[in-house]
């Protein structure tokens, strides 16, 4: 069967994302985020561990809304083991679907994998790699029944969603969601400044003319947030700081 692109979705991400950030529980994040990643098509969703702090894998959902079924096969057949995309989320920052890993080369046990995944129901997946300051790894996984080419602008959509799925689920499973006070002392006001720039797009150059600072000292508050927010990129500083209220969306 052929597949195709299919249409963008009538859905306000932002507005996803500020309700995201006044879930009461890991169960309303839950609900709110079903209805966004169905309607691209994608059923099921969890956010799971993949790694640990040793590198080692770990394999094992966290919350979401997972499918049940090829969960349990892919766990009775340790896939864990010798699964190609493992490394990929080890690794990797971006976000890539199932099919895109097929471009890269994977094994036969893999190639299997996907084959019984489809038996499944599990035509595809959307996997985006989540990294943590102590070197352990997670990952959100979206499946759909079909496969489907989803396009950039979807895609950068599904960037978003999970990376904020993921942020405040983690926190609110974790029970660390602090009053906003205390929050707020998480990072100084000259960091979240820096981070504010970023997320407006504006390079160490750029916020150094803009804050009258050297560059090297934008480069050391931005990497200082960067560890108070227990993230290895910019990219997830600016995400989870937004999904604390720290910074503005």
């Amino acid at each position: 069967m052929t597949s195709t692109a299919f249409a963008t979705p009538a859905l306000d991400v932002f507005d996803i994302i500020e309700k995201a950030q006044a879930a009461p529980s890991v169960n309303a994040l839950t609900l709110l985020f079903g209805t966004s990643f169905d309607s691209f098509g994608y059923t099921s969703f969890v956010m799971t561990n993949v790694l640990n702090a040793a590198g080692a894998a770990q394999v094992d959902a966290r919350f979401g809304c997972p499918n049940l079924t090829w969960r349990s096969h892919y766990t009775g057949q340790n896939y864990q083991l010798h699964d190609d995309l493992i490394p990929r989320v080890k690794t990797g920052h971006e976000p890539f679907t199932w099919r895109d890993s097929l471009a890269y080369g994977i094994s036969k046990s893999t190639l299997r994998m996907f084959d019984e995944a489809k038996e499944l129901g599990v035509g595809d997946g959307f996997v985006l790699p989540v990294h943590y300051a102590d070197h352990s790894s997670t990952a959100v996984l979206l499946t759909r029944p079909d496969p489907a080419e989803i396009g950039p602008n979807n895609r950068a959509r599904l960037f978003l969603l999970s990376s904020y799925f993921a942020s405040v689920g983690k926190r609110l499973e974790e029970g660390t969601l602090p009053p906003q006070q205390k929050e707020s002392q998480v990072l100084s006001p000259r960091q979240r400044e820096c981070l504010q720039w970023v997320r407006a797009g504006k390079s160490d150059w750029d916020i150094s003319v803009i804050l009258n600072l050297s560059e090297h000292t934008v480069n050391e508050h931005l990497e200082a947030a960067r560890k108070r927010l227990g993230v290895r990129t910019r990219t997830q500083a600016v995400i989870e700081a937004i999904a604390r209220g720290l910074i503005q969306l």
